[in-house]
C-alpha cells in the first residue's frame, strides 16, 4: 500500500455527501487505497516518498533519467565499483570459530542489514546511518566483529548506497572470514534538466561503464501532492463509489438531465479518465 492519491473529504464532496455523514467513510476510505493502488501501477509511477537506488548504463551521452520523481534530494552519483575496481569498501573482518559460515543479507526492503552467525542474528537499520563510517561503527557495536573504512576519503559516503549494490566477497581461512561491502566510487554532478527526472552529469558516461545514482523522490503526504491530481482521483473514487452502492445489475439509468451508466469497476473507470491521466504518466519508461 502506498501514498493515497486523495483524501477523504475530497471525495466525499464529488460524491454529493455531507460532511457530518460518516456511515460510509471507512468503505470509501477502503476505495481511496484500491484506487490509489491501482492508479500507480496505471500511471507507472510511485509518489510515496522513498529512497531509490538506481544503476544507468552508458550511452555516450550525460543524460540520466531517473525513474521516480518529483526529486527531492540526490545523495549521491558515481561510476559504478565495477568500473573503478572496487577499491572503496567497507572491510569487514571477523573471527569467528562457530560452525556454519557467518552471512550478511540485506533485507527484502534494502533497509536492514542482517548479521548472522549460527548463534546470534542482528538486525542493522541502515536509515540511522548518515555515512559509511558510522554503518562501520555501528557493526562493531551490534555484533562482536570487527568493521573498518578501508580508506578515510570514503568516510563520507552515504551509508545508503550500498543497498542495491552490495557483494559479499567472502573468504575463510580457518576461523577467519572476510566480508567486503562495495562502495561505488567517482562522484560527479547531476544537474536538474526537468521536474521529470531529467538531469545532465558533469561527465560523459560512456558506453560499457554504469552509474549509480541514489537519490530520495516522492510525496510525503497527500497535501503534497498536485491539487489538479488530488481533484482528479478524487472524481475517479466518487464514481467508483457511486458504482458499487448502485443496483449492480442495471446497465444504465438515465433521471432528468443525470444519466449513469454502471461500471464493472476501477479499471473501467480509470480508463474513463484516461486523457486527463496522461500528463501524470510516468514519462521515464
Amino acid at each position: 500500500m502506498g501514498l493515497n492519491l486523495t483524501t477523504l473529504e475530497l471525495t466525499k464532496s464529488f460524491a454529493g455527501i455531507p460532511t457530518d455523514t460518516t456511515s460510509h467513510d471507512i468503505f470509501i476510505e477502503t476505495l481511496i487505497i484500491s484506487t490509489s493502488d491501482e492508479l500507480s501501477t496505471y500511471l507507472d509511477r510511485d509518489f510515496e516518498l522513498k529512497y531509490h537506488n538506481e544503476t544507468f548504463y552508458g550511452d555516450n551521452t550525460r543524460d540520466v533519467l531517473l525513474n521516480t520523481y518529483p526529486v527531492r534530494n540526490i545523495l549521491y552519483a558515481g561510476h559504478s565499483g565495477a568500473i573503478c575496481g572496487c577499491s572503496g569498501n567497507v572491510v569487514i573482518d571477523l573471527t569467528y570459530s562457530g560452525i556454519e559460515r557467518p552471512t550478511i543479507l540485506i533485507n527484502d526492503d534494502a533497509e536492514t542489514l542482517i548479521l548472522n552467525t549460527d548463534c546470534t542474528s542482528s538486525e542493522l537499520p541502515i536509515a540511522i546511518c548518515d555515512t559509511v563510517l558510522d554503518l562501520s561503527n555501528a557493526i562493531n557495536l551490534e555484533t562482536d566483529w570487527t568493521s573498518e573504512v578501508s580508506n578515510d576519503l570514503y568516510n563520507k559516503l552515504p551509508a545508503r548506497a550500498i543497498t542495491e549494490i552490495f557483494e559479499n566477497t567472502l573468504e575463510d581461512s580457518d576461523a577467519e572470514y572476510e566480508f567486503s561491502i562495495l562502495m561505488p566510487l567517482n562522484q560527479f554532478r547531476l544537474v536538474k534538466m526537468t521536474e521529470n527526472g531529467l538531469y545532465k552529469a558533469s561527465t560523459t558516461i560512456h558506453y560499457g561503464h554504469s552509474c549509480v545514482v541514489l537519490y530520495q523522490a516522492g510525496y510525503e503526504l497527500t497535501a503534497d501532492l498536485p491539487t489538479g491530481l488530488q481533484t482528479l482521483v478524487a472524481r475517479i473514487v466518487a464514481d467508483y463509489y457511486r458504482s458499487s452502492t448502485r443496483d449492480l445489475s442495471l446497465e444504465s439509468e438515465k433521471v432528468g438531465d443525470y444519466s449513469y451508466k454502471n461500471a464493472a469497476g476501477a479499471q473501467d473507470i480509470i480508463n474513463r479518465y484516461s486523457s486527463q491521466l496522461q500528463q501524470y504518466k510516468n514519462i521515464s519508461v
